[in-house]
């Protein structure tokens, strides 16, 4: 059997995120990590919704990120750091 030539699905993350939010690898990871928290949890008291709070923590010296940009890193966020 001759393996797939077909090559893997693109990383969703890659093409969408400004360098500059991923500056700091760890970091962005703990980011993802704390939305993904938020998926599953909901934000509790927070005065923010879930698109607020992911723009506020992924927004600083390095990079920001617009309402339009936010819903596509909510998407990616699920694909690839929730699972």
């Amino acid at each position: 059997m001759r393996p797939s030539s077909r090559r893997p699905p693109e990383n969703p993350l890659r093409r969408l995120l400004d360098p500059g939010l991923v500056a700091d690898e760890e970091l962005a990871i703990r980011r993802g990590r704390m939305v993904c928290d938020k998926i599953i949890n909901g934000v509790g008291d927070s005065p923010h919704t879930l698109r607020e709070y992911t723009m506020r923590l992924f927004s600083d010296e390095h990079a920001q990120i617009d309402a339009g940009e936010v819903t596509e890193l909510l998407e990616a966020a699920v694909y690839v750091i929730c699972h």
